[in-house]
């Protein structure tokens, strides 16, 4: 390009990253021309290392000018310049191609479709024959190097103006560019050390240089610079030297060339406002790093001062470093402290260590930082993981900065990587979050460094701030005094984890370290300010770590608040804070000690949408959470799941939400957390921190508030319960004892048909429903009364002498009376007490836990049965519970039958040694009619008051049989099982779909008890209260976003409607005679349920999914995870599900912005999955599409794996999408 007007103009390029040797003996130069006024000339960088630069002559220092070399000779030069950049190009494309070849290679090992082996057999012969022709390349380029040394005598003469004038490092920009003598420097260089490499020709560079020039495809990881100091801005810009150009990746001079103007100043960036959450606790914010330094450690002949007067003595300006500051350390060492780059500090280090020679030892400090690398393949090196971080922060090869601290295996066949390299190198890799390490994008992220303290080595606090063992002079890693850890070569040994009496086998700070749970209290100060005065006297009692306020009266500037100034987090103790959160209207969270702790309040005057709108977002924040999550707050919502005795809208739908991300409720027992009698006050916790979370409980102090404080400290208690059992022996006998009477029983009607306890065939299901018929057999405008009767303590007081009384009144056999006399005298029972053993003899009560004991129990109860009883009244027991049912037209037909009835079955109970509870008797009137059903009934003088609803044999019989408490109560046992059983079996990926299905069964199982007598007589209500339940249970088992249908959410789970199952248990019930009526029974449930999935307007898009229903239940493989539930519902990270939600403004698909992105348009439509759906099409041989996925995946197990691996990497994507976008709001 040529000059004109004497403007100033540059050339720009980037330098090419080092490649491996591929010759030797190389040179490398370019000839002038002087048709438009440009020079070249070679760099003289250091022996046997040259690099070839051009500059323009027409400068205005015209003293740096010197001649060219003869034309010819220029030309020849120009010309092995531009074959050694097309080798060094051909080089870098080479080694790409050797690359992917070691990965077809591994990938054609693996395939199994004859298409794509020949395909990759192919293109490795290709690759194969590139590498002959390059090497032939090489060998031709170095015949021409040997041919060109024969010509380099004609350049003496400017040799010595060489020497005269040495030529400068193209690296620095105010030196002038080199002229003539250059093709004589180069093949001298090139004649006396012929082994150079080429790779290593291209790729040296001064450190000035390295961090100056970069490739272009690496600047977008590329840390940015340390900020240059502004210079003085002159009056009258002068014109300078023109830069020299610098090769572009591919080894060619850049042409083009672009004039120098001023440059423009940046403008300040503006601050944006500060939340009205609250400002930062200025001890939590992130520390500015230290500035590189070079520490002088005088020898023992030499003071601080004496190096102090040395060091000043350096040229510090010719090495362009920036001294800060210069100090001295504890150990009497002077830090220096240099800015403007690690090249000017490498300067200024090799000046100082230069000019004090055996004074001092001197060393450069940098400030490095970790890395933590996830999503490795499981075959990664740690070489791998270096050169791949090399090359994004574009670093050349040969650098020894970056330090790989381990590859160790992760999750599902995955490994992970800890690394470190320099802070400068860092930000542009943290930016990015990702890189490039074999065929994968691994995730990387900095690894937060927790604050230690230094004299007792534990983590938490600093030095000045420490009550503990003083640990100064002992080693980091193993604790262990006398030499420090660059030295120690002992065992690993966690000194924090010593004191908190935890395992110390491991290195301090590793992932085995031992993290103690905080103390947290809870609190709604009702914006009362006297209460949030006493709130620190209460946290340094209870010596909290962190306390949950809300609803307080005025936000400290420390705090961590939400935006609506409700709910915030104070950090009582000044514990370490990794994260300070975000904050959004209605909660606040941060993270510390490893978990995620959310502070929440929401107003009870907000409406039912606005309160699921604010539930949506807390579960959108907390599932983009990585570690455990602890969940606390006023949620101002009802629900038996945390101990209320109503549910509300608000509660359902909270709990709906729990179950849905799997968290537990840490609330214990009924201690309300409001002045009244309400629990809204809740804490919940993921699985993983269910064992650190104990002994949660309600203070009962004064708080100044109308709530009360709630306590999760450290410590854990647990109870247990003795266990009898019988030896061998002893059983064997009993059991050849009770059937011989059994069978005497059976023969000789011995016991009455009444009595449904201890018998073979008879359950409390055939009592209940005798009772049942009495009542609903009753006339019209009839009522019937039942009266339940609870024996104290019978088993333990069953009199022998009665006992054998009864077997002879039975024409028992003489041998078995004697036997069982014999069996139940000399009977004794020892216990030790503070004073010693104590033995005490026994005269009565059936042996607990034996096999003869229920039915001596029933010989000795069945006279209770035969009692002269009031014509209307029928007994019916159940081993000990006994209950009196008479039907009568008035209530005080009723209320005289059952209180003469009460009074003959007290008499034979006393009789017989055994007394009734009468506190324990209840009356209920079963009748149509909602007034005057109260009876007073009269038992051993106490009278009896009538209740709504008696618990008999374990069903809760209502006055109008509609079941409607027995649903509310079996509902919140189901609850509370699915709850303890989660701590167990989490909702995580330890826990197949399959073996968490486990919490169904349970459910199931609880909800279905006395199925047979409420299936056809329970009302609607009753039974929506079980679906609930049953619905929540579904959603643990398939992993489903709260907001799916009951119907959706029971067909991915594989679990059938609890009112089918109710009348399926009936129909085997009625049926239990015939062997088929299982089976039957079963076809009957499944056609039904197929018949309301079918006609149901909920769940569509799974329904055109899975339109089928028993070959997906029945399926022998396949097990359905969070991403695939999230594809059969289309309820998860798609923006037509956030639009739908209001969450996001625009349906449309964030990849090809054409539709509304749901799941359908997701998996089966957009274009930016289209390689691996075409993938997956390949493997399975035919194309996907929503009406044959489903039926492809029961095909076998191989197809449903290669769907379920195809959906899985797409949701993924798309859900660091969502994060993505979540953090730039």
């Amino acid at each position: 390009m040529d000059v004109h007007n004497r403007n100033l103009v540059t050339a720009s390029g980037d330098s090419d990253p080092q490649m491996p040797a591929v010759g030797s003996e190389q040179v490398s130069s370019r000839g002038s021309s002087s048709n438009d006024h440009r020079t070249t000339g070679v760099d003289s960088q250091a022996p046997g290392s040259l690099k070839a630069t051009s500059a323009a002559t027409n400068a205005t220092n015209k003293d740096t000018q010197q001649p060219s070399p003869s034309g010819s000779l220029g030309s020849l030069v120009s010309a092995m310049s531009s074959l050694k950049s097309q080798i060094i190009g051909q080089q870098s494309a080479l080694s790409l191609m050797l690359e992917k070849a070691s990965a077809l290679d591994i990938m054609s090992a693996k395939t199994k479709s004859s298409q794509v082996q020949i395909a990759i057999e192919g293109v490795l012969k290709t690759i194969d024959l590139v590498r002959n022709s390059h090497d032939s390349i090489v060998k031709a380029f170095k015949i021409s190097t040997r041919l060109t040394q024969d010509h380099a005598g004609e350049c003496a003469q400017l040799s010595k103006i060489m020497t005269k004038h040495p030529a400068k490092s193209a690296a620095s920009q105010t030196d002038p560019p080199v002229q003539g003598g250059a093709c004589h420097a180069a093949f001298r260089d090139a004649s006396t050390n012929t082994s150079q490499p080429i790779g290593e020709l291209a790729s040296y560079e001064s450190p000035r240089r390295q961090s100056q020039q970069q490739p272009e495809r690496q600047r977008e990881l590329r840390a940015q610079p340390p900020p240059q100091p502004r210079k003085r801005r002159r009056k009258q810009q002068q014109p300078r030297t023109p830069v020299n150009p610098e090769p572009d990746p591919k080894g060619t001079v850049t042409e083009e060339w672009s004039a120098v103007t001023r440059k423009p100043r940046k403008p300040k960036p503006t601050r944006p406002p500060d939340e009205k959450s609250g400002r930062q606790d200025p001890s939590n914010r992130p520390k500015r790093p230290p500035p590189d330094a070079i520490a002088i450690k005088p020898s023992s002949m030499h003071t601080f001062a004496d190096i102090l007067k040395a060091v000043r003595e350096v040229d510090v300006d010719k090495t362009g470093a920036h001294i800060t500051s210069i100090a001295e350390s504890r150990g009497g060492e002077v830090l220096v402290k240099v800015t403007r780059g690690e090249s000017q500090r490498i300067g200024l280090e090799a000046a100082i260590r230069d000019d004090l020679g055996d004074r001092a030892v001197v060393r450069g400090l940098v400030s490095y930082v970790d890395l933590d690398i996830t999503g490795l393949d499981g075959v990664t090196t740690e070489t791998e993981v270096a050169d791949a971080l090399k090359k994004a922060a574009g670093l050349p090869p040969n650098d020894t900065s970056v330090r790989v601290k381990n590859v160790r295996p992760a999750h599902n066949g995955t490994r992970r990587a800890t690394a470190s390299l320099k802070r400068v190198d860092a930000p542009g890799i943290i930016k990015a979050g990702k890189v490039r390490i074999g065929l994968v994008w691994a995730k990387v992220r900095l690894r937060e460094k927790v604050v230690r303290c230094f004299n007792c080595l534990g983590y938490g606090h600093v030095r000045s701030k420490c009550t503990g063992t003083d640990r100064r002079d002992a080693c980091s890693l193993c604790a262990t005094s006398g030499h420090r850890a660059v030295e120690c070569s002992n065992p690993p040994r966690c000194a924090a984890c010593e004191d908190l009496n935890a395992p110390t086998d491991h290195y301090p700070g590793s992932n085995r370290h031992f993290l103690p749970m905080p103390v947290i209290l809870q609190i709604n100060l009702n914006c009362c300010k006297a209460a949030q005065d006493l709130m620190y006297q209460m946290a340094a009692e209870k010596s909290a770590d962190f306390q949950i306020v809300l609803e307080f009266n005025k936000a400290d500037p420390s705090w961590y608040v939400d935006s609506n100034n409700k709910a915030a987090i104070v950090n009582v103790n000044s514990a370490t804070i990794t994260s300070p959160g975000a904050s959004e209207a209605g909660f606040r969270w941060i993270a510390s000690a490893g978990m995620r702790i959310y502070s929440c309040y929401w107003s009870p005057n907000t409406s039912i949408s606005d309160y699921r709108d604010f539930l949506f977002r807390l579960e959108r924040s907390i599932r983009t959470a990585t570690g455990e999550i602890l969940l606390a707050g006023d949620f101002n919502a009802k629900h038996s799941d945390w101990g209320s005795r109503i549910n509300d809208p608000r509660g359902e739908a909270l709990s709906d939400m729990i179950h849905a991300l799997g968290l537990l409720v840490c609330n214990t027992g009924n201690a309300p957390t409001f002045k009244t009698s309400s629990i809204i006050d809740v804490t919940f916790c993921s699985p993983g921190l269910a064992g650190r979370v104990s002994d949660w409980h309600v203070l009962d102090i004064e708080s100044l508030s109308d709530h009360h404080y709630t306590n999760t400290p450290l410590q854990d208690s647990s109870s247990y319960r003795p266990l009898c059992l019988l030896d061998s022996s002893a059983k064997l006998l009993e059991k050849v004892i009770d059937h011989r009477l059994r069978e005497h029983l059976d023969t000789n009607s011995g016991l009455s048909d009444r009595q449904f306890g201890f018998r073979c065939g008879r359950s409390t299901t055939d009592a209940v429903n005798l009772m049942m018929s009495i009542a609903e057999d009753s006339v019209a405008n009839h009522k019937t009364g039942v009266l339940t009767l609870d024996v104290r303590n019978a088993f333990n007081s069953a009199s022998w002498d009665r006992i054998i009384d009864a077997l002879r009144e039975k024409d028992t056999p003489v041998y078995l009376c004697r036997l069982i006399d014999s069996y139940l005298s000399e009977r004794s029972i020892t216990y030790t007490t503070s004073g010693g053993q104590t033995t005490v003899k026994l005269s009565s009560g059936v042996p607990q836990g034996s096999v003869l004991g229920p039915t001596l129990w029933n010989v000795l109860y069945n006279d209770l049965l035969n009692v002269r009883l009031p014509q209307s009244v029928t007994p019916i027991a159940f081993a000990d519970d006994i209950a009196l049912v008479s039907k009568a037209r008035e209530n005080y037909n009723i209320e005289k039958d059952l209180t003469e009835a009460a009074s003959s079955a007290s008499d034979w109970l006393r009789e017989a040694g055994l007394h009734i509870a009468a506190q324990k008797s209840e009356v209920l009137i079963i009748t149509s009619r909602r007034k005057h059903n109260d009876v007073d009934v009269t038992v051993e003088g106490a009278k009896v008051q009538t209740s709504s609803s008696i618990r008999y044999l374990g069903i809760q019989i209502d006055s109008k049989l509609n079941f409607i408490e027995h649903a509310n109560i079996v509902s919140a046992k189901a609850s509370a099982a699915c709850q303890k059983l989660s701590r167990i079996m989490p909702n995580i990926s330890a826990a197949t779909p399959r073996k968490r299905k486990l919490l169904g069964n349970v459910v199931n199982s609880l909800l279905l008890f006395g199925a047979p007598i409420w299936a056809n007589r329970m009302s609607a209500t009753g039974k929506d209260k079980m679906a609930k339940v049953q619905r929540k249970t579904a959603l643990r088992v398939c992993s489903a976003y709260c907001t799916v249908s009951a119907e959706a959410a029971l067909v991915v789970a594989s679990m059938p409607p609890i009112d089918i199952l109710a009348k399926e248990r009936l129909y085997i019930y009625d049926n239990k005679d015939d062997p088929e009526a299982t089976r039957k029974a079963r076809e009957a449930s499944q056609a039904l349920w197929q018949t309301r999935w079918d006609a149901s307007g909920k769940g569509r898009w799974t329904h055109r999914l899975i339109p089928h229903i028993v070959p997906w239940i029945t399926r022998k493989h396949g097990e359905v995870n969070f991403h695939l539930t999230q594809f059969f519902t289309s309820h998860g990270c798609f923006p037509a599900y956030l639009h739908r939600f209001g969450k996001l403004d625009s349906p449309v698909c964030w990849y090809c912005g054409l539709e509304a992105d749901d799941a359908n348009h997701t998996v089966f439509v957009c274009d930016a999955w289209e390689t691996r759906r075409s993938r997956v099409n390949t493997a399975l041989n035919t194309t996907i599409s929503p009406d044959n996925i489903v039926p492809i995946m029961l095909r076998d197990k191989n197809s449903w794996n290669a769907v379920s691996s195809f959906i899985h990497e797409v949701m993924v994507k798309k859900e660091d999408e969502e994060r993505r976008r979540q953090a730039l709001q």
